[in-house]
């Protein structure tokens, strides 16, 4: 989860003249040739130990700004890494292309392992390079780039297969149905809108609507498309909810306050639904959120939750900051384990994204670093779709809701599949 911190006009301007100093007068104590990128180094240093905004900023080390010239190797070496997995730096126009305006430079896909070690479309954005040649979720993707899958997997060299997020950039791709259908072909990348909704709909059984929500992310867009999918739930009277967070890699905090706004707000106006707590040192800037009423909102008297390994920071607040206030239910995997939030520091054409809070829900509870069990464990199903009943997970949902139990036990496998990094922009986005 993240919020932007601007630091501009005549306060940056005192930053500036800081760094001014530091470098005339200092350079030649550490350095007898100045990193070209010793300003946003100095920056950095100042956000991470000198402002003290990074939530472990004590552990923060002294590292001369000159010593190194890569300056996300800078960053990293500044990092308290027994904790954080998550703090990074990227470029403002990738940064603000996906949380202000949804779109990000790629094929339009995301992918994950079955249990027989194949790799397979989880999804698929409307309208994207990928959608346009008719691939859906379940298809198994054979060779990239004119490689197998596995040899990829082998030499570790999957990632770059997908090649570089910039825009023209052609890859091929063999890839078979379902049904046992091949295709080889082409595809080139391009801006891509991320839409947030992918699923929304209502199910009865036995005179019981539940209302089924798969949601990608939490990013600007996602506002309008929730209010869409509400209007629904509030129309067919929904009081049992299912949502679908098992891709979710978190977002904007105000658009999981905005839905923790929609599925417990109107019972609960007023009450505390999230504390931010920062270090000690910025503990003047510590929030309380508390909920409000929406005239889309419903009031859910249940909510299952489908998470996975994937679910995670935003997405896990929404089942942690529920919990005080619905029946909460969890269905799929452990999650991810982020507790922590982040806000983003712009340099020039650069931002620095920090962890920079922690986050616990009304009831004070948090700390979820080793991830939130699920209360069935059940690992998914890739060859039904999105919001099909019978789809593992969202079966397992249903029956919850209707019935107020699980079919059945399921055991873990033993099948280790391979991990799938939620590090940085790419990690949050979570689709090529």
């Amino acid at each position: 989860m993240k919020f932007n911190m601007k630091i501009g006009g005549k306060y940056l301007t005192i930053i500036a003249i800081i760094l001014v100093f530091v470098s005339a007068c200092e350079r030649s104590i550490f350095s007898k040739k100045l990193s070209p990128n010793y300003e946003l180094n100095t920056y950095i240093y100042e956000i991470l130990k000198g402002q003290k905004w990074y939530l472990w900023t004590d552990n923060v080390p002294e590292i001369d700004p000159e010593s190194v010239w890569d300056s996300r190797e800078y960053f990293d070496q500044l990092l308290y890494k027994e904790i954080d997995r998550w703090s990074y730096i990227d470029t403002k126009a990738s940064h603000d292309a996906h949380y202000e305006e949804g779109k990000y430079v790629g094929f339009g896909f995301g992918y994950a392992w079955d249990l027989q070690m194949n790799l397979r479309v989880a999804y698929v954005f409307p309208n994207s390079p990928m959608s346009e040649k008719g691939v859906k979720r379940g298809y198994k993707i054979s060779e990239i780039g004119g490689k197998k899958v596995s040899s990829l997997m082998n030499s570790g060299t999957l990632s770059a297969a997908f090649g570089a997020a910039s825009a023209g950039v052609t890859v091929s791709f063999k890839v078979e149905s379902p049904e046992g259908e091949q295709q080889t072909f082409s595809i080139v990348k391009r801006e891509v809108f991320e839409k947030s909704v992918l699923v929304h709909k209502v199910f009865t059984s036995d005179n019981i609507k539940t209302g089924y929500l798969f949601l990608k992310s939490f990013i600007e867009p996602t506002k309008a498309e929730l209010k869409t999918a509400f209007e629904l739930f509030k129309q067919e009277n929904v009081k049992r909810l299912i949502i679908d967070l098992r891709y979710n890699g978190g977002g904007r905090l105000d658009v999981a306050n905005y839905l923790g706004n929609l599925i417990a707000g109107n019972a609960n106006t007023g009450k505390v639904w999230l504390n931010i707590v920062h270090n000690s040192s910025k503990a003047d800037k510590n929030t309380v959120t508390k909920l409000d009423r929406d005239e889309t909102g419903i009031d859910a008297m249940q909510v299952v939750i489908i998470q996975s390994f994937r679910t995670a920071s935003a997405s896990e607040i929404i089942i942690n900051s529920l919990k005080p206030f619905v029946e909460v239910k969890t269905v799929g995997e452990k999650t991810h384990g982020k507790p922590v939030g982040m806000y983003s520091f712009d340099f020039e054409d650069m931002v620095i994204v920090p962890i920079s809070f922690k986050t616990t829900n009304g009831s004070g509870e948090g700390d979820y670093y080793s991830g939130i069990e699920a209360d069935f464990f059940v690992e998914e199903d890739l060859l039904h779709d999105l919001g099909d009943a019978k789809e593992i997970c969202l079966k397992q949902a249903l029956h919850y809701t209707t019935t107020g139990s699980f079919l059945g036990l399921t055991k873990k496998s033993s099948i280790i599949k391979p991990a799938i990094s939620l590090y940085g922009l790419k990690g949050e986005i979570g689709a090529e």
